[in-house]
């Protein structure tokens, strides 16, 4: 969503950050938002650096990309860590809003964190007087549940067309 001059504001689950870096379904998608602004802010869970080296890790060992395109991958993730994200740290009120989704929702723990940043760093946004973030992710069910508590969403999901 625009919030002013050539700048959308997103918040990217891990399952949709991936796709910025590696060809899967919804990587078209991700990748156009990245691109469709000037630069767009793009807001990801301090969480969001364990589950991508994790989801690196197991796509690494299921021969899905080699050795050397998995150290480029990741040299351009750590760059994109430091220059292009604004990276939300996990403190109390993320905690609190992770446990409620998750007893609500039936949510896995990372999830519920993932879900719980994107409305908290949306909640800051909108004080501020900003239009809230776009939550951007790959997962159907997260999507939905983000729905549910009021979040827009983009479903980073070819399958959905």
């Amino acid at each position: 969503m625009p919030i002013g001059a050539n700048l959308a504001a997103y918040f990217f689950d891990t399952s949709a950050l991936v796709k910025l870096y590696v060809a899967e379904a919804g990587s078209d998608l991700v990748a156009s938002l990245v691109l469709a602004t000037e630069r767009p802010d793009i807001v990801i869970s301090v969480v969001a650096e364990v589950e991508f080296a994790s989801a690196w890790s197991r796509k690494l060992r299921a021969g899905e990309m080699n050795i050397r395109d998995a150290e480029e991958i990741w040299r351009y993730f750590e760059e994109d860590l430091r220059a292009r994200f604004r990276v939300r740290g996990v403190d109390a009120a993320v905690v609190a809003s992770a446990a409620r989704l998750a007893k609500l929702h039936q949510l896995r723990a990372y999830d519920a964190l993932q879900l719980a940043s994107c409305l908290e760093s949306s909640a800051s946004r909108t004080a501020h007087g900003h239009e809230p973030l776009v939550f951007v992710c790959g997962d159907r069910k997260l999507t939905k549940v983000a729905e549910a508590e009021g979040v827009d969403c983009t479903l980073a999901d070819d399958a959905m067309k």
